[in-house]
């Protein structure tokens, strides 16, 4: 009887054991550590239009409003001539505005290129609803906008479409512009 004992513990000591280095080996795979929130946001490799790799860490130091959005999205439609007139005033403040799409790169490049849009925009399917997330839109909802100070520090979220005068409450007037 003991026997039997010793051979059902030892066996379930070897599966402990080799459910815990699966899962350590899962959990800490080969490479680098994924990254979370802010630095999520700007080392996770998305796709330019062009279909170059992109991150938004080539910004890094700059004030960034990052609009996540997608051509399906109506919300997301409607905001996108305001963001795109609203980039041009502020670029003398030093900001830049970057869309990020959850979306196929071809409908991307066509609904850019119909509304005229000059600000960045990168494509990004899954990663860039993990970055969503991390960013505290646990439910993906779009549109979603998050404002990233020079020092990578997430200073406001918006679900939902922003509007002229969210804008300028998260950054004040543009250059030039009438106190």
């Amino acid at each position: 009887m003991s026997r039997k004992f010793t051979l059902i513990g030892g066996g379930l000591i070897v599966l402990a054991a080799l459910a815990a280095g699966l899962y350590f080996g899962y959990s800490m795979r080969v490479g680098e550590p994924k990254p979370t929130g802010p630095t999520a946001l700007l080392h996770t490799s998305f796709t330019d239009l062009t279909g170059s790799p992109a991150k938004l860490a080539q910004w890094q130091g700059k004030r960034l409003l990052v609009n996540f959005w997608a051509t399906w999205c109506a919300p997301c439609r409607e905001e996108m001539p305001l963001l795109n007139r609203m980039r041009s005033q502020y670029a003398a403040n030093g900001i830049e505005f970057v869309g990020i799409a959850v979306d196929s790169p071809e409908p991307v490049r066509k609904f850019v290129q119909q509304l005229g849009i000059d600000y960045p925009i990168v494509t990004g399917g899954a990663e860039a609803l993990e970055v969503i997330r991390l960013l505290g839109n646990k439910a993906g909802g779009l549109p979603y906008t998050v404002l990233v100070e020079p020092d990578g520090r997430i200073s406001r979220t918006l679900l939902g479409q922003i509007h002229e005068q969210d804008l300028l409450e998260w950054l004040g007037p543009p250059h030039g512009a009438a106190s």
